[in-house]
Order: structure tokens, then C-alpha cells, then sequence
């Protein structure tokens, strides 16, 4: 049977509309690979807390739908807010200021294990992901002596501080060099928990650049020996703000 030409043209106009409309439907109906929730995602960044400084490592799993499982390691250093820091009296002959009263160097090794909860997604029209989580985990306080450049007689000796009835403060020439005495380093073992705000700048699922805000509590049985006659603390309450650079994948 002949179709007249008008009819063949019209019926041909049709099929291509209905064909562009269905890709148009396809296209709008697939998930668009830039936003959606990866399997998994590693990333490593810095932090200032209300004690110190520090460094971050995070390993995120996806879990379900809007929820991955989220291990952070941190390492930091730890300081007393009450930490002084004087001036030797032997500065002009190379003594180096040095905090008075100063038992350890302390750092925290803390490895937590939580739930991240994505709280605002990711989307065409906004490129901003928002996400919280919690975790809780061991920690180790790392202690590492005080050391002290001390006049002994004629000779200049390097020791861990043990006090003004030891050490008066005309006998210490001046800080000494860290790179000692790791041969009497100790630690001691507590539990931590982490909150954690993440707001993910990278505007694309497949990296993070995120900003990483949160609270953190670290508590161990005894005191942490910071400080040689001050009072210590056995918890560490405090906040934290930081900034995380990673990857993500399938």
C-alpha cells in the first residue's frame, strides 16, 4: 500500500520526537556517576585542637544509602594550656628558651571506628556535600621525656627534667635536643570518642576536599603526666578543626 508522501513525512517527524523523547527520559531518569555515593573513599589531612596539632587519616566504606562506615586514625601532639615557656639565662651563649615544669612530650595515637551519615547530598544545581558521623575508639598517649641541657660542674649533660630541688633554674643552660633518649619513651592506653562534621567542597563524588570540624573526648585510668609538679588530667575534652584532601571509588 502507497502512504502519501504527507503522511510518511509526518509519521517519520513522530518517530524521531518519540525517539528523543525516550533518550531525553533515559538520560534524565540515569544517576549521573559525579554525584552518587562511592564504595569507598580514603583521605589524609591536618588538624588544630585545643591541645596541640595533628594529622589525620580516614578509610569510608559505604554502608547504605546515605550511611558509610567511617575509620579515622589521628596523630597529634598534646600540651597543657598552663605550658610557660622562659627565657635561659645562658641565651646568649646558645641556651634555648625551654618550658618550665615540663615532665613529657606527649602525643595520641587514637584509631576510631563510627557511621557517617551524609546530612545534605550532593547535586547538580548544588555541589556542597554535608556529613556527620561519630566514632569511638583506643588510644595511646605517647610519652617521651622532657629533656634539658644541665650544667653539671664544667660539663654540659642532656636529662629528662626532675624538678627545682635537681635541677635549679641557674643550673639549666637551655632546651635539649628532642632527638634523644627515645629509649625512654612509655605509653599508656585510654579510650576516645570523635564526633566529626565534614563539609566536602570538591563539587564531584570521585575526590574529596573537604573541611573536617568536630569534638573529640580522650580518657585514660590515670592522670597523663605532662606536666612534673603541676596538676594533670586524666580526660581531654576538646574541638577540633582541620581540612582533608582523598579520593574516592567504586
Amino acid at each position: 500500500m502507497h502512504l502519501p508522501s504527507n503522511l510518511l513525512s509526518r509519521a517519520t517527524c513522530l518517530a524521531l520526537a518519540l525517539s528523543w523523547a525516550g533518550v531525553g527520559y533515559g538520560q534524565l531518569g540515569a544517576e549521573d556517576p559525579n554525584f552518587t555515593q562511592k564504595n569507598h573513599a580514603i583521605v589524609t589531612g591536618a588538624h588544630a585542637h585545643s591541645f596541640g596539632l595533628g594529622f589525620d587519616l580516614h578509610y569510608r566504606r559505604k554502608y547504605a544509602d546515605r550511611v558509610d562506615l567511617l575509620f579515622e586514625w589521628a596523630l597529634s601532639s598534646y600540651r597543657d594550656p598552663s605550658e610557660t615557656r622562659v627565657p635561659s639565662l645562658y641565651s646568649s651563649q646558645g641556651g634555648r628558651d625551654y618550658v618550665l615544669d615540663k615532665q613529657n612530650q606527649v602525643y595520641f595515637l587514637g584509631m576510631t571506628a563510627g557511621a557517617q551519615y551524609t546530612l545534605i547530598q550532593r547535586t547538580e544545581f548544588s555541589r556542597v556535600q554535608v556529613s556527620g558521623g561519630l566514632g569511638v575508639g583506643p588510644i595511646w598517649a605517647i610519652r617521651k621525656p622532657y629533656l634539658l641541657e644541665v650544667i653539671r660542674g664544667n660539663t654540659l649533660v642532656v636529662e629528662p627534667y626532675q624538678g627545682p630541688e635537681v635541677q635549679s633554674f641557674e643550673s639549666i643552660f637551655g632546651q635539649g635536643e628532642f632527638l634523644r633518649r627515645f629509649d625512654l619513651i612509655s605509653t599508656q592506653w585510654g579510650a576516645r570518642v570523635r564526633g566529626n562534621l565534614t563539609v566536602d567542597l570538591s563539587g564531584t563524588s570521585f575526590f574529596v576536599r573537604a573541611l573536617h570540624l568536630g569534638f573529640q573526648g580522650d580518657f585514660f585510668p590515670s592522670p597523663v603526666p605532662i606536666l612534673f609538679s603541676g596538676a594533670n588530667r586524666s580526660s581531654f575534652w576538646g574541638v577540633y578543626a582541620g581540612f582533608v584532601v582523598g579520593t574516592a571509588w567504586e
